[in-house]
């Protein structure tokens, strides 16, 4: 089955049955924008993976890819001592790629959101011309004045 039959919504309300949401997301994957609890002191992150730059799909699972994607940016997070709160993931998605890979990507979304305890709480579907393309932004949390910084 390709995406366009199932249009964004199908794919969100897809995705949206499958991924867990935690106690600091009102609102998460499927509305306009999400609701977050308060947090102490936000710490943002976002990074871009780009099919033939930052990785080959003959050479990972997407399940990996999905992975990795979290991994690289909770990485991010963890280095200002901060924990995970929501992710936000903007995919955009060449002809050909069918709903099954995307729904092993987002197997691999959902594992990282399990294991370091943030939840998917939206982002943006979209079509690409030019191979697969990932954003993901995790905001997460930190308690004032402990945020160690590089300088």
């Amino acid at each position: 089955m390709q995406p366009t039959e199932l249009g964004d919504f199908g794919l969100i309300k897809r995705w949206a049955r499958q991924l867990e949401s935690r106690s600091d997301v009102v609102l998460g994957i499927g509305d306009d924008a999400a609701i977050l609890t308060a947090i102490e002191q936000p710490v943002v992150t976002c990074d871009a993976l780009v099919e033939g730059v930052h990785f080959r799909l003959d050479w990972t699972t997407p399940r990996a890819l999905g992975r990795k994607a979290m991994a690289v940016n909770v990485s991010d997070i963890a280095a200002m001592g901060a924990h995970p709160v929501a992710a936000f993931v903007s995919i955009a998605v060449p002809a050909g790629l069918d709903v099954a890979f995307l729904d092993h990507l987002y197997e691999g979304f959902d594992a990282a959101a399990r294991e370091w305890k943030f939840t998917l709480a939206g982002g943006d579907t979209t079509r690409s011309l030019n191979g697969l393309f990932l954003s993901i932004t995790i905001v997460g949390s930190v308690p004032r004045a402990i945020a160690p910084l590089r300088r």
